[in-house]
């Protein structure tokens, strides 16, 4: 089966299999980078205390590289986690989010904020909810990064989720999906410019606790 062929077959089995249970897809949605977020970025969302999220990225490619992740809601406003690349990176990296509002009592009408670590590059981020609309703009504190990052995620159903985000120059966007505990993702990531350049197809497949 070809990459393109593959890519349909991922999307359309990730869109039937969304079908079947409801979930809060956006809020525990983890990013390429394993943080709670969009494609590529994170968002100020963080899980819920003793809520948990793990498992695997991957690359439709001839040579696929892998991303392993586990993130852990250590309180109602703080996440953690590792993530690590293979084959490429054994040591894993760290990451932590902390954010302004509880997750069991967020203020309905106000962005939230949070300051977190992912990939050894520290941010600032706000989200703020639209129902059925998420808007996201953040900024990296490393000095090289772009500074600044956006995105959004649209509630197609209450079981299936469209994202997309960009920092100027990386672009991403996804389907997520959820057959309870059991995520599914498919992203399509690359870097804008005149034409696209270098385009990754992702799948993604991990579960929620």
């Amino acid at each position: 089966m070809s990459l393109i062929g593959r890519g349909i077959f991922v999307f359309i089995l990730s869109g039937l299999l969304s079908c079947v249970y409801a979930s809060d897809i956006a809020r525990y949605s983890p990013s390429l980078n394993g943080a709670t977020g969009l494609v590529k970025t994170p968002t100020a969302f963080i899980l819920k205390q003793n809520e948990g999220t793990a498992g695997i990225w991957g690359e439709l490619a001839s040579n696929p590289e892998h991303t392993f992740y586990f993130v852990y809601g250590v309180r109602n406003w703080l996440e953690v986690g590792v993530i690590s690349d293979l084959p490429e990176h054994t040591t894993p990296d760290f990451l932590f989010k902390i954010n302004s509002q509880r997750q069991d009592r967020l203020f309905k009408g106000f962005p939230i904020l949070a300051f977190g670590l992912y990939r050894s590059t520290s941010y600032l981020t706000a989200s703020y909810k639209i129902m059925p609309l998420t808007l996201n703009l953040g900024s990296t504190l490393s000095r090289d990064r772009r500074p600044l990052f956006f995105g959004a995620s649209l509630q197609i159903t209450n079981r299936m989720l469209v994202q997309l985000d960009s920092d100027g120059t990386d672009f991403g966007i996804g389907l997520r999906g959820q057959m309870r505990p059991f995520q599914f993702s498919l992203t399509l990531d690359g870097k804008a410019g005149d034409a696209l350049t270098d385009v990754t197809l992702n799948w993604g497949a991990g579960f929620h606790f």
